[in-house]
């Protein structure tokens, strides 16, 4: 399964970014018509982040890979799927609860799309 993780991570990472740029596009009133998608296509690419997290951890348990790199790299990528599961819940469960929330949202795909 390892073998799988160059394309499963480059297709999380495409809808991970896909969903930041369809949030910030509708949060200024451009293409307002994709709030409706910022939710399941940030939520798929969650899954897919976890799906590449782990086929990730299988590949570097190989033991051809080793070092500091490698090591930031697995956290950077546990990091980006925790904030893009976090988001997600966010987008699907409190958006509309407060201005409080929505900053936080703001500030989450923000962070999802740098990372």
């Amino acid at each position: 399964m390892g073998a799988l993780h160059p394309i499963i991570v480059h297709f999380a990472i495409t809808l991970l970014l896909i969903g930041a740029l369809s949030f910030w596009l509708t949060q200024f009133r451009l293409l307002t018509y994709l709030k409706d998608l910022v939710g399941p296509v940030n939520g798929l690419g969650s899954v897919a982040g976890i799906f590449a997290l782990w086929t990730g951890w299988q590949l570097g348990d190989t033991g051809f890979y080793a070092g500091d790199n490698f090591e930031s790299h697995r956290f950077l990528a546990f990091a980006v799927v925790i904030v893009g599961v976090i988001s997600t819940l966010g987008w699907f469960f409190v958006r509309k609860k407060s201005k409080l929330v929505g900053y936080v949202l703001q500030f989450l795909f923000t962070v999802q799309g740098v990372l």
